[in-house]
């Protein structure tokens, strides 16, 4: 995290993990205060294992938006070709490249290039 420009913080979508959420934004406080870094990086939290089918996964991610750090607008839907390229020690885009696990992956990575280049061009 010393060398970090920004964070990731995957957040599976169910209650318990408000918690985790609240300790990490805690832990970089801390960090930040007793200067063991020079500047917090931004985080952004990315929602894991979420189904918009769920009241419990619309309310937990309705409620980090209100209350935690930013969240990026992509999200990873659950999705069992996940876990199944992962036990075959193949990316997703290799072992499902049209599952929603591949498509949620490169909405994430296209969200984070247009935030880069953002900033890219506000610095220019």
């Amino acid at each position: 995290m010393i060398a970090a420009d920004s964070l990731i913080v995957p957040v599976d979508s169910q209650t318990m993990a408000l918690a985790g959420v609240a300790q990490i934004r805690d832990t970089l406080a801390e960090l930040s205060e007793a200067e063991v870094i020079a500047a917090v990086p931004p985080g952004r939290i990315l929602l894991t294992m979420y189904d918009g089918r769920l009241s419990l996964d619309r309310a937990v991610a309705e409620h980090l938006r209100e209350t935690a750090m930013p969240v990026f607008k992509q999200t990873i839907r659950t999705n069992t070709k996940l876990a199944e390229s992962y036990g075959l020690r193949q990316t997703i885009f290799d072992y499902a490249p049209t599952s929603t696990g591949a498509v949620d992956h490169s909405g994430l990575a296209e969200e984070i290039a247009a935030d880069q280049a953002g900033v890219t061009e506000a610095i220019a």
